[in-house]
């Protein structure tokens, strides 16, 4: 039964649904395991090349007492505990040594005295507990975007009684490469207090809006190999040669680092561009919780009905973690509030209409530029700068041209989890009815419906001022410059549709029914 509850709940699901909808009878236990198992075995083994230091901290599974996914992690103190050290007995022994020695010594000790046995065994537990440090990966994220009202929807989501407070709601950790995990638990303790007060119902929540968008500055934490061979390489030629000798060794930097990146990604199989940070989040998740078939089922392993399998299904992806909200703004306004939000935009191209296209023509030239280069479009998007110098050039390498194009991100996110986990949004329905979408998230977090109506409204105002400062979105910019508007709108048109049939199912752009906000 233990080897049952390690079995992913993705693949748990999916057994679920398939036989359900088959109509024939489910398999004993461990029928279809293997596959789920092996599937999980190596998402993790990839994900340790990619990022050992995140994949060599984690546990082997979560507390099954609390809802967000935690564990605990022993002290320095407790590590270097010797296996007698809770037995007082003489340091140096031979139970000092061994654990088979440590249990002869206490037999010795406790002279046979069940009562004894048991009494030290509870106060080992309680100093073992007293020794260990709580630790907790987030429950749910909210990815993106940015520009895009995520911070927004935190506010209000902050405001329900289930949602835990007091740690910093925005470490960035999965689109900073130079992030440990031991960092991001740091950001994240501040909520603990409130999680152990409330283990069964507290979600903790990164709401990071660096995480959506995939592209290769906010993915490195998948290419540090990419990273190790480039940067010394570069040293290496700016501490010896001038131009033009200086620009040709930095090519051939470029050129080693890709190889060397590409050479990583061949050796496990997968294209690089899905060397990305869904794939780390889901190894980081995956495997690890406690809620599986032996906890849906007891017990009973062989001869479940279709409303047991069911029933599995439900509490299946109810349990899923982690739960992941996106929010889409029309990319045709988050570029110009971009540009308008980030000096260094204004200050290059100059801070009025005639700026902002500039900003335009030059990024969007970039781009395709990139493109007619390297014949990949998804490359281009996910990989940049990485693949030649004149990408590096770019000012800021396309950044907020590329976190307009949805749908190659959500590619990635949707390769990883379903939509058991993932709710993607429109920010023009959360900017034009709060309440109804703070409603649905809700619902697809599992948090609690019935809290009186005064903490709804509270909810509901602490967006308020993100939503006005979100609508105002500088009409005047595409009225002064409608050749801005014509560019943008027809750069990201085709990416819309992409969009569209991704979340719809229809190659329509999902804002065509709702204007400009």
């Amino acid at each position: 039964m233990a080897s049952l509850a390690a079995v992913t709940l993705l693949g748990l699901f999916s057994a679920v649904w398939r036989y359900s909808i088959s109509g024939t009878q489910p398999p004993a236990a461990g029928g279809g395991k293997a596959a789920a198992a092996l599937a999980t075995k190596q998402l993790h083994a990839i994900a340790a090349q990619l990022d050992p230091d995140l994949m060599s901290q984690l546990p082997e599974s979560f507390l099954p007492n609390y809802r967000t996914p935690c564990w605990h992690r022993p002290t320095q103190q407790q590590q270097h505990a010797s296996p007698a050290s809770h037995l007082n007995l003489p340091p140096g022994s031979a139970a000092d040594r061994t654990p088979q020695a440590a249990a002869a010594a206490a037999a010795v000790a406790l002279e046979g005295s069940a009562e004894l046995l048991q009494a030290v065994k509870q106060l080992q537990q309680q100093q073992q507990q007293q020794e260990q440090e709580l630790q907790c990966l987030p429950y749910f994220h909210i990815l993106g975007s940015f520009q895009s009202g995520a911070f927004s929807l935190y506010s209000m989501l902050e405001q329900h009684p289930d949602v835990a407070k007091g740690h910093n709601p925005r470490p960035h950790f999965w689109a900073e490469h130079d992030k440990n995990l031991s960092s991001y638990m740091a950001e994240l303790q501040g909520a603990l207090p409130y999680m152990q007060q409330r283990p069964g119902s507290a979600l903790l929540v990164d709401a990071s809006e660096s995480s959506f968008a995939l592209y290769m500055a906010a993915g490195l934490r998948g290419h540090r190999v990419w990273l190790r061979t480039l940067q010394p390489c570069q040293e290496r030629c700016a501490g010896r040669l001038q131009e033009p000798q200086l620009g040709h060794c930095k090519e051939a930097c470029w050129q080693n680092a890709t190889h060397a990146d590409r050479t990583v990604a061949a050796k496990l199989r997968l294209p690089r561009w899905q060397l990305d940070t869904p794939l780390l989040m889901k190894a980081a998740y995956s495997g690890r919780n406690p809620v599986g078939a032996a906890a849906v089922y007891g017990s009973a392993t062989t001869g479940l009905s279709m409303s047991r399998y069911r029933q599995a299904a439900a509490a299946a992806a109810a349990a899923a973690v982690p739960k992941l909200v996106v929010l889409l703004r029309d990319p045709a306004q988050r570029l110009l509030s971009s540009f308008l939000e980030y000096g260094h935009y204004t200050s290059k191209y100059g801070d009025g209409p005639e700026g902002f296209l500039a900003f335009v023509k030059e990024q969007l030239a970039a781009f395709e530029g990139c493109v007619a280069r390297h014949g990949s479009l998804e490359e281009c998007v996910l990989l940049f700068e990485s693949l030649d110098t004149a990408n590096e050039k770019v000012f800021f390498h396309c950044d907020q041209v590329l976190r307009g194009m949805y749908w190659v991100f959500l590619q990635g996110w949707q390769r990883h989890f379903g939509p058991d986990q993932l709710l993607v949004l429109l920010s023009e329905d959360l900017f034009k009815s709060p309440k109804a979408v703070l409603r649905r998230v809700v619902r697809f977090l599992g948090l609690a419906g019935n809290v009186p109506d005064d903490r709804w409204a509270a909810m509901e105002a602490a967006g308020a001022a993100s939503h006005r400062q979100s609508l105002t979105t500088q009409h005047k910019y595409y009225e002064a410059v409608p050749e801005a508007r014509r560019l943008v709108d027809a750069f990201y048109a085709p990416h819309n549709i992409q969009l569209g049939q991704l979340l719809m199912g229809r190659a329509v752009s999902p804002w065509e029914d709702h204007g400009n906000p």
